[in-house]
């Protein structure tokens, strides 16, 4: 047997597989791996290569067995779901055995990450405990860090869809007074007045997609932002004396989160540019408001919804309207996109860390403003969370 790390499977907070040799060094055997702890809860999956290639991880269902030919050999791609775990920690040992008498013992270990008292909180729901009965911002609050993705727009509304209608009050009328002498024709016309009538808001497939980048952080509270810029820093720990003298940790140094440009110096880089420590940026062009964090409402959360206005004054300085150097176009119109994500339920069989480090969801987006009819774009997203680090703008 091989293990990726040392003497067991300890996949922390971070790891979200690892792998589990098997090889059979005699005749042909059946091994069979068993959960001594069962039959407690069991959040691990088992990685299973469909016929296309695909990979699916269902899961893991213990006793487990693996028939292995003479000198034949296997490697088992196991994961932990953490959004499976009713508890903060799991700790289990595998027992792995042969129909030849061999034994072996392999501790695993896994942690969740995000707020204690949420976790606590959907733990218990997951378990049915009475009274436990969390709203959704509770699971929002386990969902805190950094989230980064891409919303791919593949269908919007257009606005020219509806029926061109002549506005029967304005009418045309037209004259003719012809002189017999010189034959002169006069002619008085007034022209249509037109709307369009019953313009369809309903979004139509596009013929390729469109990326938007995606930027959003939750704190510890649950509550979601949408950013346009963040800086990772880093805030370095702290020491003091014990009673012997001696320098020891008392606040470790810890990565940081900074939207406000004002507090980039009082951190410091976490990466190397020209051997100086910079900060590492992210940014998206895709929004664009006053301050560098937008405040969703709802809830970060399976099945939940978050959903927030960008708004661009006619005065903004970067409305798309306005342009710096024509003097008609100093000023533009008011500009409002209204943004909802919903977050999706998971797939069969979905990937390791879904709903814990990956989530999925529809993009839908109401643009006021840029047209005399409002314009309508739809689509999906996928984001990852890079970061658990829950507050932003931290004191130094």
């Amino acid at each position: 047997m091989t293990l990726d790390f040392g003497d067991g499977m300890d996949f922390r907070t971070a790891v979200t597989e690892l792998g589990l040799g098997l090889r059979n060094l005699a005749a042909g055997a059946n091994v069979t791996v068993r959960d001594l702890s069962a039959p407690a809860q069991n959040p691990l999956s088992v990685a299973v290569t469909q016929g296309d290639g695909t990979l699916t991880w269902p899961a893991w269902t213990l006793p487990w067995i693996r028939a292995l030919g003479t000198g034949a050999s296997a490697v088992e791609r196991i994961a932990v779901r953490r959004e499976a775990m009713i508890a903060d920690a799991y700790e289990t040992v595998l027992e792995i055995t042969d129909s030849k008498g061999s034994r072996l013992l392999v501790p695993v270990a896994a942690a969740r990450v995000g707020v204690p008292a949420a976790r606590s909180a959907v733990a218990a729901r997951r378990a049915g405990l009475a009274g436990a009965a969390p709203a959704a911002v509770t699971e929002a609050a386990t969902h805190a860090g950094l989230w980064v993705g891409t919303a791919s727009i593949q269908a919007i509304s257009e606005a020219h869809s509806g029926p061109l209608t002549t506005n029967v009050a304005l009418g045309f009328t037209i004259q003719l007074e012809t002189n017999v002498v010189s034959r002169i024709v006069t002619t008085n016309r007034i022209p249509n007045g037109l709307s369009r009538t019953s313009v369809s808001m309903t979004p139509t497939p596009t013929g390729s997609e469109f990326h938007l980048r995606l930027l959003l952080h939750v704190d510890a509270a649950g509550q979601t932002r949408l950013l346009k810029e963040v800086i990772q820093m880093w805030k370095p720990g702290t020491t003091t004396n014990d009673v012997d003298g001696v320098a020891v940790v008392d606040q470790p140094g810890q990565e940081v989160l900074v939207t406000d440009d004002s507090k980039i110096g009082q951190f410091a880089g976490v990466t190397a540019r020209d051997g100086v420590p910079v900060g590492r940026r992210l940014s998206t062009a895709a929004f664009d408001f006053a301050d560098n964090e937008l405040p969703l409402a709802g809830n970060f959360a399976i099945g939940g919804t978050v959903r927030g206005t960008n708004t661009m004054s006619a005065t903004f300085a970067r409305n798309p309207f306005r342009h710096k150097y024509h003097p008609d176009h100093g000023k533009g119109h008011d500009i409002k996109r209204i943004i909802q994500l919903q977050f999706v339920a998971p797939p069969a069989n979905p990937p390791p860390g879904y709903g814990e480090r990956l989530v999925d969801g529809l993009y839908l987006e109401t643009i006021n403003g840029l047209h005399r009819t409002n314009i309508v774009v739809g689509g999906t997203f996928r984001l990852k969370r890079v970061t658990t680090t829950a507050e932003l703008n931290p004191q130094p």
